[in-house]
């Protein structure tokens, strides 16, 4: 803990010089926390200090009511110290998102107290404060990292700017491991750590450890028989299968997961599984298959009182897919009218964005950027960076559709500057192959092959099957046999 001691002289001296404020600590592991505050309490010797550990506090209770609580009780105590903050996500409905912004709203009432609030963070939840508090991060005069360089914590590079969730989700990783790691989680709290970590490796395209992270949750689900959690782990694995078109084996374990779903009732589990199960009938092009699920998914929704937009919405792709526009717009619409009603600006923005895609089928471009407009206007208005990226690409669809390459280009370029500020790899594939297109049309063809080998080389690192079939059959209307007509094979 040698270089951690010298950035705690450093947080030691501050506390002893500063009157009243917020300082950030990042430290992952809780054993760091307790010994952090234990260096600093006997380190500090001008300041009374208390450690609070929000871990151990009342369910019922809030951490503003807590320290409150605390300040009031010790009128003479200088610094609190307070640890395992991240700990009261689960008792948020929005969990960590929820419970950061609600440290962004207590931070008038917290300077009210004339204290110094040392808030010891893991590196994922000031990732998040970053992100989702920038008012609370920004107000916060000074900040510590006790992340040794060895750990494999990703450290921001400006931590101001950079909202990369590839960091985010790499630093979570590790949070979430240590955890795991600790020896202090019940059987039930591994097998919950261990599917979120199966989450996080999965939404970095890490398929294989995602695999086998929901295996492990799924061991200790299955011992502790918890059906519930048997039939999510399950679902997981089926779906990263989906992701890389291994249907069949996907289809076994959707199909488990829904039979444990009928079995214990849970109606929620086994309308989205129905629905996760048509979108492999709708892969394989097998479109009545996957009506009949989304159907049965759509009745036990409407059966459970849930306002089934999405489930339109995944009808009006398989009509799509199947050339039946005026009957895939009609359930957009629909669903359109759900979303608007309930609140849902996210899937109001997707639902706009899948109409806009049929007004520019039918060639009416004007109607259809109307659509992307109104899209590209809800995703800045609820920050929705990965939206936005996506959004800006169906708008060059458009402007390309119409033979103005330059505007189509713009929208592109900057598809393309959100998708690397976020590290959204997939997305980063679909706007490489939309640019390289252009180019090749404008005979730039150096430009066009070198932004679709950069495609393939993403493509196949996260194994995007959507994408490799692009620009597999890209090759092939090219001339060439396959994917080495792009990218050739090493010598």
């Amino acid at each position: 803990m040698e270089n951690a001691d010298k950035t705690l002289d450093k947080a030691a001296i501050y506390l002893e010089h500063a009157d009243s404020g917020f300082v950030i600590i990042e430290a992952n592991a809780p054993v760091l926390q307790q010994q952090a505050a234990a260096y600093l309490t006997g380190k500090v010797s001008s300041k009374k200090i208390l450690a609070i550990d929000l871990k151990t506090a009342p369910r019922d209770a809030t951490h503003l009511s807590v320290i409150r609580q605390k300040a009031s009780e010790n009128p003479d105590v200088s610094v609190f110290l307070i640890l395992n903050f991240h700990t009261l996500a689960d008792r948020i409905e929005t969990k960590e998102i929820g419970l950061v912004r609600d440290l962004n709203f207590s931070r008038e009432p917290y300077a009210s107290l004339n204290k110094i609030l040392v808030f010891f963070l893991p590196s994922f939840f000031v990732d998040l404060l970053i992100r989702h508090a920038r008012d609370f991060y920004d107000y916060v005069p000074i900040k510590f990292e006790l992340v040794s360089e060895d750990s494999g914590a990703l450290i921001w590079q400006n931590k101001p700017t950079d909202t990369a969730d590839e960091i985010f989700l790499g630093n979570r990783i590790l949070f979430l491991r240590d955890m795991i790691n600790s020896g202090e989680l019940s059987e039930g709290k591994k097998a919950e750590k261990l599917f979120e970590l199966a989450k996080s490796h999965g939404k970095l395209y890490q398929h294989d450890e995602a695999i086998q992270r929901y295996q492990q949750a799924l061991v200790f689900y299955q011992k502790l028989k918890d059906r519930r959690g048997e039939a999510l782990a399950l679902k997981g694995i089926g779906l990263i299968h989906f992701s890389r078109s291994e249907y069949e084996t996907a289809m076994e374990y959707l199909k488990q997961a829904l039979s444990i779903c009928q079995e214990i009732r849970d109606q929620v589990g086994e309308s989205t599984i129905l629905s996760n199960i048509s979108l492999i009938f709708k892969a394989r092009g097998e479109y009545d298959t996957a009506l009949e699920y989304l159907k049965q998914s759509l009745n036990i929704a409407g059966e459970i009182g849930d306002r089934v937009s999405e489930g339109l919405s995944n009808i009006s792709l398989i009509y799509q897919a199947r050339g039946e526009y005026e009957t895939a717009l009609e359930y957009l619409k629909q669903s359109l009218s759900i979303r608007r009603e309930i609140g849902d600006r996210a899937g109001e923005g997707a639902t706009l964005n899948n109409i806009a895609l049929i007004y520019r089928t039918w060639g009416k471009y004007e109607k259809g950027l109307e659509y992307l407009e109104q899209s590209l206007s809800i995703a800045k208005e609820i920050e929705n960076r990965a939206g936005e990226a996506a959004t800006l690409n169906n708008i060059s669809q458009i402007y390309q559709a119409r033979g103005d390459y330059e505007t189509a280009m713009e929208y592109l370029k900057q598809s393309l500057s959100i998708g690397r500020e976020l590290g959204d790899r997939a997305g980063l594939c679909i706007t490489l192959i939309n640019m390289g297109n252009i180019h090749w049309t404008k005979e730039e063809k150096d430009q066009a092959m070198s932004e679709w080998r950069e495609a393939y080389q993403i493509a196949r690192e996260i194994g995007h099957a959507q994408a490799l079939a692009k620009l597999d059959e890209l090759a092939k209307q090219l001339g060439g046999k396959d994917l080495t007509f792009i990218f050739p094979r090493p010598r």
